[in-house]
C-alpha cells in the first residue's frame, strides 16, 4: 500500500557524477590525492559514467542543433561559428577525458595484477609512483571536464542571445531530483500514522480516542488505500521520468523556442508534484496523530 520508490540507481550514478563535475569551473585544479587501490577504481567507474552519458549527449546535440547551424551558416555567421567552436571543443575534451580515464584504468589493473607494487610504489625508470602519476592524470582530466562544462555554457548562452533555449534532460533530472526526493520522503514519514490506522481495523476497536466507530475508520482507511494507489502511480512516473523525456525528445537534449510550449514530460511532472502535495495534505487530515 505505501512504499518510497526513488530514481534506479544508474540514473542516480549518473546525477551524482554528472553533478561533481559540473562543478569543475576553471582549469586551477587541486591536485587529489589516491593511496589506495580502491578510491582509484572508485574515480575510474565515476569517469566512465560520465563519459557514457555525454558521449550520447553530444550525439544528441549534433541532432538537436543541425537545423540550427544549416540555417545559421547562410543567415547569422557568427552564431554557426561560435556554436561549432564550442562544440568541437567539447567533443575535443571529451575524447581527451577517455584517452586519459583509459591510461588510468590501465594503472590499476596493473596495479591488481602485481602484488608487489602499490600506489606508493615509483613507476620503473622514473621518479614518479603510481598513485602521483594517477593524480595527475585525474588533474589533467578535471581541467578538461572544466573545458567540455565551460563549452556546453556557451552555447546556452548563445542560443539565448537569440530567444532558443537549450535544454539538457539530465540537468532538470538533478534540478527536480531534490522536490521529488522531498515528497517521497514526506510521504514515508507518515508510514507510522498509517500503520495506526490499520491496526486500530485489524483489532476491531469499537470507537477510537474520539468516539468514530469502525465503519468511519474503515472508511478512512478505504480512503487511504486509494490515495496510496494514487501516490505509487506517481512514483513509477517519477522512476522513470528520465527514460520518458529522453524518448519524448529523442535524445539527451533539444532546443526550443523563447515561450515555447512545454514538453508533454514537464507539463505532466508539474501536475503530478501538485498533486503528490494533495495526496500528502488529504493524508495528513485523514490519520491519526
Amino acid at each position: 500500500m505505501f512504499h518510497l520508490t526513488y530514481f534506479n540507481k544508474n540514473i542516480l550514478s549518473f546525477l551524482l557524477a554528472f553533478a561533481v563535475f559540473n562543478a569543475c569551473s576553471g582549469p586551477k585544479e587541486s591536485i587529489k590525492e589516491f593511496n589506495d587501490v580502491q578510491a582509484m577504481n572508485s574515480q575510474i567507474l565515476n569517469y566512465r559514467d560520465w563519459i557514457q552519458g555525454n558521449n550520447r549527449e553530444l550525439v544528441s546535440l549534433d541532432h538537436a542543433l543541425k537545423p540550427i547551424l544549416k540555417s545559421s551558416l547562410r543567415r547569422d555567421f557568427p552564431l554557426h561559428e561560435k556554436l561549432t567552436s564550442s562544440l568541437i571543443q567539447m567533443r575535443e575534451a571529451h575524447d581527451y577525458i577517455l584517452v586519459k580515464a583509459k591510461m588510468q584504468r590501465k594503472t590499476v589493473a596493473l596495479l591488481q595484477k602485481e602484488k608487489n607494487i602499490g600506489p606508493g610504489t615509483e613507476i620503473e625508470a622514473t621518479e614518479t609512483t603510481y598513485g602521483d602519476d594517477f593524480s595527475a592524470k585525474d588533474s589533467h582530466i578535471r581541467v578538461a571536464l572544466a573545458k567540455y562544462n565551460r563549452n556546453r555554457s556557451d552555447l546556452t548562452k548563445a542560443l539565448k542571445k537569440k530567444n532558443k533555449k537549450l535544454i539538457f534532460i539530465s540537468d532538470q533530472m538533478i534540478g527536480w531530483k531534490p522536490t521529488i526526493l522531498k515528497l517521497q520522503e514526506r510521504r514515508e514519514s507518515l508510514r507510522p500514522r498509517i500503520d495506526k490506522l490499520t491496526e486500530s481495523v485489524a483489532i476491531e476497536i469499537t470507537f477510537d480516542k474520539v468516539g468514530e466507530s469502525v465503519e468511519l475508520i474503515s472508511q478512512k482507511t478505504e480512503k487511504v488505500d486509494e490515495i496510496g494507489e494514487s501516490l505509487n502511480r506517481i512514483d513509477q512516473f517519477f522512476n522513470a521520468i528520465d527514460s520518458i523525456a529522453r524518448k519524448e525528445v529523442g535524445g539527451n537534449a533539444y532546443v526550443m523556442g523563447s515561450g515555447g510550449k512545454k514538453m508533454k514530460y514537464e507539463r505532466r511532472y508539474q501536475k503530478f508534484v501538485t498533486e503528490y502535495r494533495v495526496h500528502l495534505t488529504s493524508l495528513d487530515i485523514l490519520l491519526p496523530d
